[in-house]
């Protein structure tokens, strides 16, 4: 797939990245990434891998057995609370809410290490 990237400065965003940012349904501060296909605007690291997998060619990125599909979609969920609690740590206010929340951080890294626990990858021995 041919694609063109571009870096946008976080501080300084471009009018034409925040209106595609908007036109995706982005609300707020209109957060990388975008990708722009067909026509269509697709935003947040998950959904835009997952709109990869199921609309670009190329070799298979996304499970088709049910059972992997919930495996990967467990994943994506737990990590996304890895995201919000890491976040979440660097904004504590005192150190009290920073052993607070790193705490709370410990224990979701520990829930991804329990996925991750059986093989090598997600999915199995092979990269997933």
């Amino acid at each position: 797939m041919d694609f063109d990237h571009r870096i946008i400065d976080l501080k300084a965003k471009p009018a034409e990245f925040v209106e595609k940012y908007k036109r995706a349904g982005g609300t707020g501060s209109a957060l990388v990434p975008l990708l722009e296909h067909g026509g269509q605007y697709v935003i947040e690291s998950s959904v835009v891998a997952r709109y990869i997998a199921q609309h670009v060619g190329g070799p298979e990125l996304y499970p088709r057995t049910a059972e992997d599909l919930e495996r990967i979609e467990r994943f994506l969920s737990i990590w996304a609370d890895v995201e919000t609690t890491y976040y979440d740590l660097l904004r504590a206010p005192s150190d009290a809410q920073v052993e607070e929340r790193r705490a709370l951080f410990v224990d979701r890294l520990a829930a991804v290490d329990e996925l991750l626990d059986r093989a090598p990858f997600l999915l199995g021995d092979d990269f997933s």
